[in-house]
């Protein structure tokens, strides 16, 4: 053997050592990037108590330990459910699953039943089920019972009705630390009595328990900004060209809280290109405008460029060219450090001059 063989073995694991120690870092720190520490939510009105088990409240014949307890019993329901975001909570976090010692988001990803620990209060981390995310018992168990917005039980639970299901406050726990339902509480749409309900829980006609009457009711497969049809109805695009000038404007008509919602790593952006009349790009790079929120820490020195319900954000930009074409996109991103072509297109207009 060669005297110098082992030094090259061990030059081989120390690169492949410090490969992973950089790949595990790059990692943690998107992680945190993607994240912002939660506040406790402020009451925004008085709350109203839920109820607690009394003599006229029956006590749930099952014990639940798990979400798919209640499968059978409210099978399309539960299909709903297990095809909306809220039963991948735990996994909705870019790369990996949520980590179970980070409490300032795992709160809201795998929470403590919000009946039991209160309507307008922080949610609390369970200590087990963390792959169920968002389901069944966290919203609709209350110790030894269960609730729900109907005002008959018609299910082997025994559910008892509980009004706010109808109401925003059952969102507020998990949505108020980033701001939405106070963006929402100071908006039209809640004065006019558009909840969190009626544009995320679309109307369907179908049984709420197995076997039973057929009738409205509110699926529980959310319409959210991972539905395109939801992000074109959110805002309006405008276009026009006039003395030399291009006049765009984004108006956010169609939503009751800030647009984009929620967490900082949210954006939609608007692209605007200039051609000339072969089809040649007029400028170098195109007119980009990014609408999105800060990291909360940051929000002292940054300012937000979300637009506000009813808020109509305008852009003007000189023409550099006499005769062409003008294209305007508007696009939306999951995550920031997705590229800008891979973005959902929310509207495009094109305009001849």
């Amino acid at each position: 053997m060669r005297p110098n063989a082992g030094m090259g073995d061990v030059a081989r694991i120390a690169l492949i050592v410090l490969t992973a120690a950089g790949l595990a870092g790059g990692i943690l720190l998107v992680r945190k990037l993607a994240r912002e520490p939660l506040r406790p939510p402020a009451p925004s009105r008085p709350a109203e108590p839920p109820p607690r088990r009394t003599a006229a409240v029956k006590k749930s014949p099952y014990t639940f330990k798990s979400n798919a307890d209640c499968r059978d019993c409210h099978l399309e329901i539960w299909e709903e459910w297990k095809a909306d975001q809220h039963s991948q909570a735990w996994f909705n976090t870019p790369f990996l699953p949520q980590d179970p010692k980070r409490t300032e988001c795992n709160n809201c990803h795998a929470p403590e039943p919000v009946l039991e620990v209160g309507f307008e209060k922080l949610p609390i981390i369970r200590t087990a089920r963390y792959e169920e995310g968002v389901g069944c018992i966290e919203c609709h168990q209350n110790v030894d019972h269960v609730e729900g917005p109907l005002p008959t039980a018609e299910a082997a639970c025994n559910p008892v009705h509980n009004k706010t299901f109808t109401d925003s406050r059952i969102c507020n726990s998990c949505h108020a630390p980033h701001g939405t339902y106070d963006e929402w509480l100071a908006s039209e749409w809640s004065k006019k009595g558009t909840t969190c309900q009626t544009c995320h829980m679309p109307e369907v006609e179908r049984a709420s328990s197995t076997g039973g009457p057929v009738r409205k009711a509110r699926s529980h497969k959310m319409r959210t900004q991972r539905d395109i049809t939801m992000l074109k109805e959110s805002v309006t695009l405008d276009v026009k060209v006039d003395g030399g000038k291009i006049r765009i404007t984004l108006a956010n008509d169609g939503t009751g809280h800030n647009v984009p919602g929620e967490i900082f790593n949210r954006e939609m952006f608007v692209r605007t290109w200039i051609y000339d009349k072969e089809g040649n790009q007029a400028l170098d790079e195109p007119h980009r405008e990014s609408i999105k929120t800060v990291k909360r820490e940051q929000r002292a020195t940054e300012t937000s460029t979300q637009i506000k319900p009813g808020e109509t954000r305008a852009y003007t930009y000189d023409l550099p060219i006499e005769h062409g074409k003008v294209r305007v996109e508007v696009r939306y991103k999951f995550l920031f450090l997705e590229m800008d072509d891979w973005a959902k297109l929310v509207h495009e207009k094109e305009i001849e001059f």
